[in-house]
């Protein structure tokens, strides 16, 4: 029942079939992570082939999907993780088990989370985690595959909530090439960093026939994670036999995932025991015996929880089982009861105080993008971990089921992020168009207006030009819908002596109320471009010399194309692809650069769709950017 993919509807991308022999695709989640793969080329009735990884450290045989992300550190160094946490160790003095690390990723800090040990940082603990993770995937890839399975064939796809800033991601990309995933050197696009609601996209964009979806049809995704929740509304755009994905509105999301609602628990089973208990026993439940009762709850009591207007709603009170210490003790109030070393939480008490305030949260999220979208929606797709709740199912088709055709939970919905993260590794051409975020520009130096710019800010160069530094320039409007490949370009000079540096700085605010300066507080620093001068013969220190700047902000990270006298330096975040010669603009040395998501060039797509900046020059004094890329003067 297997064939060789060629051109079916699906299309892999002609990069990954020479290239890579699989995809290899990691959802690196909150409280649990995940690992699938796709042979590059197979197929079963149009869709590829896809495996997870069921077998996981201190399981033996039992088949399990995802391994919890947890790791246990001693003097420094990560000694267990996953299942292993959990197995039959005891735990000794000087230990730190680390949970929920992916959190402090989250710039935010809407949910509060323990520190890191002294002396680990987060990259070391998120790289520490998929170094194991994927080493164990690995081996069991071997032994499922053949010992012959090449790991620099592998193309790899990791997972990213859409509400992470710039840094964040960064942080993720860094961490995989210190686990060894990939190395700096290897093409940059062999290892793809991609939403979480982007891939759980692709994901159910395989149902839309079972769905009875068409072209132009819309569906929402509304991943609901461990820690977060995220949405975007695609538009479903089918071309011949190739379908493919076009981003609606600007996706949205919260921390409301799953995890709220064992803080939530938590909070509810200690304050109900310290009010009944107080002045009967001391101590009361520690943080280690409230992990344990939050442990029972997050792996199979909270999916037992049905809204009342469910069929399969149960009165019976919720079981908690407490310390032997407690065993002397029958206390009672209105809504739990304490007797034999159990805690009775009445349904409804669970219901109004745990999962209410967190799926109301997630409704407003699910409000906002359906206020967003200009036409109703045709489908919302509920995925993710938190997503195979049935109360959150039902309270979303009770809101949504009487405007929005269909409501639904695809199969294996809880492996969907990282099923839909082989597919986009497969074919990273399937979103064709992408929603920017949030306002981006640079900062520059423009010439000065009496009353508009402050005095401060002023510069006087040394021809007598007056400019206004900390200028913000924008070239990508928050809201704006390009192709994945559009760019804008621009151009300055700079004199040979030293690496400029090039601020990206980015805006929430009202596009209508954009601030002038870089100054303003609302205008936030995001990334710091090292451009670095590549070797020029012949030139001197105080030589000028064009730099030329494509800005590619609708793909998942943002990339910065560097040329200077024909040579290219692709920089993806804050990593940069080594300088190559180029002979030409489309010279075969250079058309065979890794830079590229897909089957197009990132300089050479779309090149009919761009935005020209007006060409700057560089002022420079005593060695330092004095006037950050000014726009020449009209002399």
């Amino acid at each position: 029942s297997f064939k060789k993919l060629d051109a079916t509807k699906f299309g892999i991308s002609e990069d990954t079939k020479k290239g890579y022999d699989f995809v290899v695709g990691i959802d690196f989640g909150t409280t649990y992570s995940g690992v699938a793969y796709a042979r590059v080329g197979e197929v079963d009735r149009g869709v590829p082939v896809l495996s997870e990884v069921g077998k996981w450290p201190m399981r033996g045989n039992q088949m399990t999907n995802q391994a919890p992300t947890v790791s246990v550190y001693e003097n420094g160094k990560m000694i267990r993780w996953g299942h292993q946490k959990v197995g039959p160790y005891v735990h000794k003095k000087g230990q730190d088990i680390i949970s929920m690390f992916k959190l402090h990723l989250d710039e935010t800090k809407s949910v509060n989370i323990a520190p890191l040990p002294q002396g680990v940082t987060i990259v070391q603990v998120i790289s520490d985690y998929l170094k194991a993770l994927f080493d164990h995937a690995f081996g069991v890839m071997s032994t499922t595959l053949g010992s012959s399975l090449d790991r620099s064939k592998l193309r790899f796809c990791l997972t990213v909530p859409a509400v992470w800033t710039e840094n964040a991601k960064i942080v993720m990309r860094a961490a995989a090439i210190q686990a060894g995933i990939v190395d700096v050197s290897d093409p940059q696009d062999r290892l793809l960093l991609v939403g979480e609601p982007e891939a759980a996209a692709l994901y159910c964009e395989t149902f839309i026939k079972q769905y009875d979806l068409h072209h132009q049809n819309n569906f929402l995704i509304c991943d609901a994670g461990g820690g977060t929740v995220d949405l975007v509304v695609y538009r479903i755009n089918i071309e011949g036999d190739e379908n493919s994905l076009i981003e609606e509105v600007a996706g949205d999301g919260g921390m409301c995932g799953s995890v709220t609602l064992d803080l939530r628990f938590r909070n509810l089973v200690y304050e109900r025991v310290t009010a009944l208990t107080r002045d009967k026993i001391s101590p009361g439940l520690s943080s280690a015996e409230l992990d344990g009762i939050v442990r029972v709850f997050a792996q199979g009591q909270k999916f037992a929880i049905y809204d009342p207007s469910d069929e399969n709603y149960d009165e019976d009170f919720i079981a908690v089982t407490l310390p032997h210490r407690f065993a002397s003790i029958v206390a009672k109030s209105t809504d739990v009861t304490i007797d034999d070393c159990i805690l009775l939480i009445s349904p409804m008490t669970v219901i109004n105080y745990v999962f209410e305030p967190v799926v109301d949260q997630v409704l407003a999220l699910v409000e906002s993008q359906f206020s967003k979208v200009e036409r109703n929606l045709d489908a919302i797709f509920l995925v993710g971990g938190f997503g195979q709740s049935s109360f959150l199912f039902t309270k979303l088709q009770a809101k949504f089921g009487n405007t929005v055709r269909l409501v639904c939970t695809p199969s294996r919905g809880e492996m969907a992020i990282v099923r839909g993260a082989v597919l986009m590794g497969l074919n990273p051409r399937v979103v064709k168009q992408r929603v920017v975020r949030r306002t981006y520009g640079y900062e520059c130096a423009l010439e000065f207006m009496e009353g508009l710019d402050p005095e401060e800010l002023k510069t006087e160069t040394k021809n007598g030009e007056i400019f206004c530094n900390k200028r913000f320039l924008q070239y990508a409007l928050k809201g704006d819908i390009k192709e994945v490949d559009y760019f804008a370009e621009t151009s300055f000079m700079s004199y040979y002596n030293g690496n400029p540096v090039l601020h990206l700085f980015g805006y929430d605010g009202d596009i209508n109320k954009i601030p002038r300066h870089t100054t303003d507080e609302n205008v936030k620093e995001i990334l710091d471009f090292v451009i670095e001068l590549p070797h020029l013969p012949g030139k001197e220190p105080y030589d000028l010399i064009e730099i030329n700047i494509k800005f590619y902000l609708y793909q998942t990270e943002i990339k910065l194309q560097v040329e200077i006298e024909n040579q290219i330096q692709i920089y993806t975040g804050s990593f940069k692809k080594e300088t190559v010669k180029m002979l030409g603009n489309l010279d075969a040395k250079f058309k065979e650069l890794d830079i590229k998501h897909g089957t197009k060039n990132i300089e050479t797509s779309y090149s009919d769709a761009k935005d020209t900046i007006p060409s700057c020059t560089y002022l420079e004094e005593g060695g330092n950017i004095y006037g950050n890329i000014p726009e020449p003067s009209s002399s």
